[in-house]
């Protein structure tokens, strides 16, 4: 799967706040809560396709947020590849968890 792919698969107004949801398409980093953004798009994608992460790899996402970036990673690394996610913040790390595993990627 290409980044393209796996964003279209993962839209990022699930990994947003009810309140930033309606700006998800917007090129923009947003608020997701304990002072964090959530990255905006264009730096994702650039990011994702840098990394140039293959089916079977393991990857850690320091610093995981809203989960957005780790579900990308899950699906990019799939099959057979483990991703796993950290986060500062107690809140922030659940509900970021919560998104991940609502996403629909194995292993979540």
């Amino acid at each position: 799967m290409d980044v393209q792919q796996a964003m279209q698969e993962t839209p990022r107004e699930r990994f947003l706040p009810r309140d930033q949801r309606m700006h998800a398409e917007a090129d923009r980093a947003l608020p997701i809560g304990a002072g964090q953004t959530g990255s905006q798009p264009t730096t994702v994608r650039t990011m994702l396709g840098l990394l140039e992460v293959c089916p079977g790899q393991r990857v850690l996402d320091v610093g995981s947020g809203s989960g957005w970036t780790t579900a990308l990673l899950a699906r990019l690394v799939a099959p057979g590849g483990r991703v796993i996610g950290v986060e500062l913040d107690e809140g922030l790390a659940a509900w970021g968890a919560r998104n991940v595993a609502a996403s629909g990627v194995v292993g979540a």
